[in-house]
């Protein structure tokens, strides 16, 4: 007997608010099937007319080459001991300066 597959659609969704600040607030959605957690997503939002110092703003999602064309950083292989990276591709535009121990030239 084999189990029955599961679609994208049978997902349940639970939304919170965790934290709400004067000038931030931080919630998270935590996606379940059949009553097992599969993915948990916390963001924080805050407003710019607030923000001081440095401050990136990007008005539109960043352009991006096809995944197939980006950098491999772990060259397919996962990590001893992060489960992510066994579940997970990582792939990198291009290797960020963080990446190879410099400080980075632009936030990202």
């Amino acid at each position: 007997m084999t189990a029955p597959s599961l679609s994208a659609f049978d997902v349940d969704s639970r939304t919170e608010i965790i934290r709400t600040g004067r000038r931030a607030a931080t919630g998270q959605v935590v996606l379940s099937q059949e009553g097992k957690e599969r993915l948990r997503a916390t963001a924080t939002f805050g407003t710019l007319d607030q923000a001081d110092g440095r401050t990136l703003v990007t008005g539109e999602p960043p352009v991006l080459p096809d995944p197939d064309d980006c950098v491999d950083p772990l060259g397919g292989k996962s990590l001893d001991g992060v489960s992510n990276t066994e579940r997970v591709e990582f792939r990198f535009a291009e290797v960020p300066d963080w990446w190879r121990g410099s400080p980075p030239s632009m936030p990202e």
